[in-house]
């Protein structure tokens, strides 16, 4: 089995037995007890965290907090139906008389590609004004 010492997971397991191990020989050199660096590290963390989520908060801060998400959402929604309801000066092309006929198509957009694609493409007789309708019967 052949190992990659570059490889990010041998990088960083590597460093936490390395650190590990540093641990160990610093407890053994202090006459400490094994693993007791350990233990005061996760003591720490735990008195952290503990402090931490006996913060006392006040009732106002809450609301505010709760106000501002508020705002920064109607904000945010406002800004998006905005920039969607602006379409480009091209939509209004819907018809144009192209080598004796007259053709006629909507605008769509694309979500998934982000563009505007034409649909519902026709071409229209150049007497009456009749679109004209491919049928097609395939069997």
């Amino acid at each position: 089995m052949k190992i990659n010492l570059k490889s990010p997971w041998t990088i960083s397991i590597g460093t936490a037995i390395f650190s590990f191990g540093l641990t160990i020989l610093s407890d053994l050199a202090k006459s400490k007890p094994i693993l007791s660096t350990l233990e005061s590290i996760f003591s720490w963390i735990i008195n952290l965290l503990t402090k931490f989520l006996n913060y006392e908060i006040k009732v106002w801060w809450i609301l505010l907090s709760i106000v501002i998400v508020i705002i920064v959402i109607v904000l945010f929604l406002f800004a998006a139906s905005k920039s969607e309801s602006t379409k480009p000066d091209f939509i209004d092309y819907t018809q144009d008389y192209i080598h004796g006929y007259t053709w006629s198509w909507d605008w769509r957009l694309d979500n998934y590609k982000k563009v505007w694609v034409m649909d519902n493409i026709k071409v229209h007789c150049s007497k009456c004004n009749t679109p004209m309708i491919e049928h097609s019967t395939y069997f």
